[in-house]
Formats: structure tokens, C-alpha cells, sequence
């Protein structure tokens, strides 16, 4: 028996003139930033094990390379929960 499908699109909304919510969008993205900044800093000054041992280009392409690959994975993952169900033989 098939579930019964709902047309309306499902959104959230978050009111952005409540200093609250405003506070909840913004620290996670300065974090995310301040955090790649300080990566990409000791990367290119040789203090991480990899940046010392080999050339820093090398790791910067190795470490937004696998950031692009869990990108992708993680993504197509999230594409599988909300489709509906596959029929797993044909993976």
C-alpha cells in the first residue's frame, strides 16, 4: 500500500528580525569561515604534518579535493532519503 503523497511544499522559515534566530544563522557561518581561514593559514606556512613533509600546494588541492568529494558523496546520499523508494537490486 502506497502512502499518501502531499503536494504542498514542505518549508521552514526562520524570522530573521529576532536577534535569537539572526544570532543561530550567523555564528555557524563565521565559525566555518574562521576555521578554513586558520587551516589554509598553517597549511601554507608548513605547520601540519603534510604541509611540512611535501609542497603546500599539493595539499591544498588534496584537502579541497576531498572536500568536494564529501560534497558530493553526502549530497547524493541526501538525494536518496527523499526520493521514493528504489529498488536496491539495481545498485
Amino acid at each position: 500500500m502506497m502512502e499518501e503523497r502531499h503536494d504542498e511544499p514542505v518549508t521552514m522559515t526562520m524570522n530573521f528580525k529576532d536577534p535569537v534566530n539572526l544570532f543561530k544563522a550567523d555564528y555557524p557561518v563565521c565559525l566555518l569561515i574562521f576555521s578554513v581561514l586558520y587551516i589554509m593559514g598553517m597549511i601554507g606556512v608548513s605547520e601540519t604534518k603534510l604541509s611540512g613533509d611535501d609542497s603546500p600546494a599539493l595539499v591544498y588541492l588534496a584537502i579541497w579535493g576531498g572536500c568536494l568529494w564529501l560534497n558530493m558523496v553526502e549530497h547524493g546520499h541526501a538525494s536518496l532519503v527523499v526520493l521514493d523508494p528504489v529498488n536496491r537490486e539495481l545498485y
